[in-house]
Formats: structure tokens, C-alpha cells, sequence
């Protein structure tokens, strides 16, 4: 199984707590930075081949991913100018079965696996992880009907499905992408739904998070410091069992499922 890490991200909103090194080598604890999580993730889950794609301090990155390469073959795909978050995938050499692509900066426990076995069942263009968050409101909520207040809700929290930065993408996706056009993957799900194409998506409600603001590194790091075994191995005992599961089960019919 093939995965994708778009890893050109340069970190901007880091620069205080990271310096100049790329997004993806943020240190997570004296051991572990993001990219050594995703890449024992991925081998954990049965991914054997994984292109990093780089732009932002490229040989840095290939450095730190020589030394965490384990049993998975690690390719690099260089991003040359800025193309978005989805038009790197034009670069990929030999991708010609569906792969799982992830940003370089989520922190989860999430089943990347089973992602990618509904995928295949599915048959779709590209199915995203839904995660699901909820978020506070800083503000009293006023309930009110015909000018008269019925009630109110003391900054309540606001529950969310978001795009959890994690996909499975089929080859055919590359024809909506051009070269001299960037693209980020929100645009090209959009597009994908404007051609009727499969979109899907998977829920998942664990532990996820965005790691590419402070308050997030932050609430990462939190996390993986008090559980940092769930995180680089999640429980795989019937990985491979589900995953062969999901993939010879009926296919699910586009529009009937």
C-alpha cells in the first residue's frame, strides 16, 4: 500500500517555537517529531511504500526520513514551486493505485488502514476523514422567538464535523489538477463534486490534531507526552484481519450506500 505526506509546509506560524526547520521535524518530545510519528504510523499499518513530498528545506527533511525508513521504501517527490496542497500529487512518480495522502502536520490515532480499505470498497475519487470537534463559543447564545428571550447558553460548545487532513485518493483525481494551476485539496474536492465524482467521507472522533499553530503544537504535544504509545501504535491486533474484511466485501454501490 502506497501513502502520501505532503510535507512542504515551511511553518510560518511555528517560526517562535521551531526556528527555521520545516513544520513537519517539530519536535513532539526529546524523541519524536511529526514526521517520525506519521512514518511508524504508516509502517504499523501496513504501508509500504511512502513519498514525502518536500519543498521548504528538502534535504533536511530527506536527512530525518533516511534514518526512520524501517521496512516501508521512502520516496521523495520535490515540490518545485507552490502548488498547493493537492498539486503535489502531479509529481508523484508511479501513482497508479489509490494511496493514502496525509498533511504533515496531524497528530491522530486514527485507523489510517481502514480509511483506505473503505475507500477501495467505496470506489470513489477520494474520501476524506470527517473528524469530529467540538469548539467553544465565547459568548452567552441567546435563545429567542418573536422578540422575546427564551433562554441562553453560557458560552456552549459548537460541535463540528471538519476535513481531518488525512485522505485516500485514486489516480483518476489527477486529471483535475494542472501543472500551472495550484490547487488545494478543499478546492479539489469541490471540483471533484461539480464533475460528479465519488466523494466520501469516514467519521472519526477520536484523538486528532492540527499542529500547524501554537495552541495546537501545544495541545499535541500535551497529548502524545501522556500517551505517547497510543499514538505511534495504536492497537493493531485485527488490523490486517479487518482490513482484508473491508477490501473483499461487496462493493458499496455509488449512491446506494
Amino acid at each position: 500500500m502506497h501513502a502520501i505526506i505532503m510535507a512542504g509546509g515551511k511553518g510560518t506560524r511555528l517560526r517562535d517555537i521551531i526556528g527555521n526547520q520545516p513544520k513537519v521535524l517539530a519536535k513532539l518530545d526529546h524523541e519524536y517529531d511529526i514526521l517520525g510519528v506519521l512514518i511508524e504510523q504508516l509502517g504499523h499499518f501496513g504501508f509500504n511504500r511512502i513519498t514525502v513530498c518536500v519543498s521548504y528545506l528538502a534535504e533536511v527533511i530527506k536527512s530525518s526520513a533516511r534514518c526512520l525508513s524501517g521496512a516501508a521504501r521512502i520516496e521523495y517527490c520535490l515540490d518545485q514551486g507552490s502548488t498547493g496542497t493537492a498539486g503535489p500529487l502531479l509529481g508523484v512518480a508511479a501513482f497508479t493505485d489509490p494511496a493514502l495522502v496525509i498533511n504533515g502536520d496531524v497528530l491522530t490515532t486514527m485507523d489510517f488502514a481502514d480509511l483506505y480499505a473503505t475507500h477501495m470498497r467505496r470506489q470513489a475519487a477520494l474520501t476524506v476523514a470527517a473528524v469530529r470537534v467540538r469548539l467553544p463559543v465565547e459568548y452567552g447564545v441567546l435563545e429567542y422567538s418573536c422578540g422575546r428571550v427564551t433562554g441562553i447558553a453560557e458560552k456552549p460548545g459548537l460541535d463540528l464535523v471538519v476535513n481531518g487532513g488525512v485522505y485516500a485518493v485514486s489516480p483518476r483525481v489527477l486529471s483535475y489538477l494542472a501543472a500551472d494551476s495550484p490547487m488545494d485539496m478543499p478546492e479539489l474536492m469541490t471540483t471533484l463534486i461539480q464533475a460528479d465524482e465519488v466523494v466520501a467521507a469516514q467519521s472519526f472522533d477520536g484523538p486528532w490534531y492540527e499542529l500547524g499553530t501554537p495552541a495546537g503544537l501545544a495541545s499535541g504535544r500535551a497529548a502524545f507526552g501522556a500517551e505517547r504509545e497510543r499514538f505511534v501504535a495504536p492497537p493493531s491486533s485485527s488490523v490486517s484481519r479487518r482490513f482484508f474484511d473491508l477490501c473483499t466485501a461487496d462493493p458499496i454501490v455509488p449512491g446506494r450506500a
